[in-house]
């Protein structure tokens, strides 16, 4: 039995890491047995072997990071996720990939802790059986880890507006590459369709909402997209 790792609930979603429920997705395609284990977000530096969630655990094994999990799974399950798909079909998925989790992931980390009152709500679902001052305490911590997080990477460096411009950006891309396809290599749902589906789900059902968030529902087709997804993997990241 494997056993995945991830956060617990916030913000009305069960899983509110795009790249655990990535994971969950690519289990629920292969049609594997698994269990979910909620982590402690003081927890997870300690527990994992990447300081990060997901990971899983299989028998004495941790495999930690999406894609090395995603990797085994198809190393383990006769390239059921990969080796159907031609090098043009992988390469285009993996520059999509790329610009959701690279680039757009961190606009809504950014959205979410800097920009939003989606810290308290997620203070209120993680911490707040704490006294309030030890909530307090580690939650601007957290949001000074993550300042520095966003500064490092880059997207930190831009101010608000610029974020929104580069953020319309990214929805754009992906709309207008699933107005035309059922997923976002054709007709087929793929490996790649879990990166994608997982952030939107993230990003848009998340409540409260913040500008990002609003900013995606302009996109109908995006969460007509997210929708149609988790329906034929028979999963929910609502509560």
């Amino acid at each position: 039995m494997i056993t995945l790792f991830g956060l617990p609930p916030a913000g009305g979603l069960r899983q509110p890491s795009p790249f655990v429920l990535k994971v969950e997705m690519a289990l629920s395609y292969l049609g594997l047995s698994y269990n979910n284990s909620e982590v402690s977000i003081l927890k997870i530096n300690k527990l994992s072997p990447t300081g990060k969630v997901p990971w899983i655990k299989v028998g004495n094994e941790l495999i930690g990071d999406s894609e090395l999990i995603l990797a085994h799974l198809d190393n383990t399950n006769q390239g059921k996720l990969y080796d159907h798909l031609s090098d043009r079909e992988k390469s285009l998925g993996m520059a999509y990939l790329r610009l959701a989790e690279h680039h757009l992931f961190w606009l809504m980390v950014s959205a979410r802790w800097l920009h939003s009152n989606q810290l308290d709500q997620l203070k209120t679902d993680w911490f707040g059986s704490y006294p309030k001052f030890v909530s307090d305490f580690i939650a601007k911590n957290g949001k000074r880890n993550v300042e520095r997080f966003c500064f490092t990477q880059g997207i930190g460096r831009l101010n608000q507006k610029e974020q929104f411009i580069a953020a319309k950006q990214d929805l754009e891309s992906l709309a207008y590459r699933l107005e035309s396809n059922d997923y976002l290599l054709g007709e087929f749902l793929t490996v790649y369709d879990f990166s994608i589906s997982s952030l939107l789900s993230c990003i848009v059902e998340f409540n409260p909402s913040n500008w990002l968030s609003d900013l995606a529902k302009d996109y109908p087709v995006l969460k007509k997209y997210m929708r149609k997804t988790q329906r034929e993997l028979t999963l929910s990241n609502t509560i």
